[in-house]
């Protein structure tokens, strides 16, 4: 039965169903400037920073994948619900906000070439596309380029059109993993009334050379300031704005492919960040 109230979370929790999980990612980020956005989808610790997958298509992410937060399946016809996220890190001019989402797709390629066409995997969750975002880090420092990185989309059931494109811009000459592009903002903006993404057919690139790019598809699911060193803040969608977030189950059984970005508050060197979920089934 599905989860409708703060008495059903209280019961599921109390009847086993809870799952809270702890996390900490160890890879030293230093920004290059206050707003900068990164992705820490690669980052080593636990969990283990991703494995490559995908091939030229990219692949379907989910919670069983290396690099997700490793929540666990609901049982029978039970959902998974996200109730809260904390998150603790050693500075704010490290990152100033942290961002959970859940990944969707992904394609890592080298620089070497531009992708071009591809056929990106039907959706397993989330299928009408509505919400999704667009997603670009680099995950392995680019050489002196300055490429403009193209994607085409087709929108979500419901927008009009098909074919869009969305563009990063020029990236900055030999720019560091794991900065996203655009440097101030987690996302690539889509075309003007697209409400989310149903499917990816072309990647390009303006300019080749050596490193590694990823592009990725995600739904947002919190946002959470960091407030103050070395403090633990904890936001609980039960209680705020957000509402209680039910984390889909796909037609491939798997569920959230839980990660984070980070904007940078400054230019501070961020070692460390840890902090905790906690989801229960019902």
């Amino acid at each position: 039965m599905a989860i409708t109230s703060f008495d059903g979370i209280i019961s599921s929790r109390a009847g086993g169903k809870s799952d809270d999980v702890t996390w900490n990612k160890t890879t030293s980020v230093t920004p290059a400037a206050a707003g900068n956005w990164v992705s820490l989808i690669n980052s080593a610790g636990n969990p283990a920073a991703r494995t490559a997958t995908g091939g030229n298509n990219g692949a379907i992410m989910g919670h069983t994948n290396t690099g997700a937060i490793p929540i666990k399946l609901p049982g029978g016809s039970d959902g998974k619900y996200f109730l809260t996220g904390g998150v603790t890190v050693p500075s704010v001019t490290g990152f100033s906000v942290m961002m959970l989402i859940d990944v969707l797709w992904l394609m890592s390629f080298s620089v070497a070439a531009s992708p071009g066409a591809i056929t990106s995997p039907a959706w397993t969750r989330y299928t009408d596309g509505k919400g999704l975002k667009l997603g670009c880090a680099v995950q392995g420092t680019l050489s002196a380029i300055t490429p403009t990185l193209t994607v085409t989309y087709n929108p979500a059931t419901g927008d009009s059109g098909t074919g869009h494109t969305s563009s990063t811009g020029a990236f900055a000459s030999a720019l560091a993993a794991p900065k996203m592009m655009p440097l101030t903002m987690p996302e690539m903006p889509l075309v003007a009334g697209d409400t989310g993404i149903t499917s990816i057919s072309n990647i390009a690139l303006s300019a080749t050379g050596t490193g590694n790019i990823d592009v990725f598809v995600y739904k947002p699911i919190m946002m959470i300031p960091t407030v103050a060193a070395n403090t633990y803040i904890e936001r609980d969608s039960t209680i705020q704005v957000d509402g209680l977030t039910q984390l889909p189950v796909g037609s491939d059984n798997l569920t959230a492919c839980l990660c984070w970005l980070a904007q940078a508050g400054g230019t501070s060197a961020c070692a460390t960040q840890n902090g905790m979920i906690r989801t229960v089934s019902g």
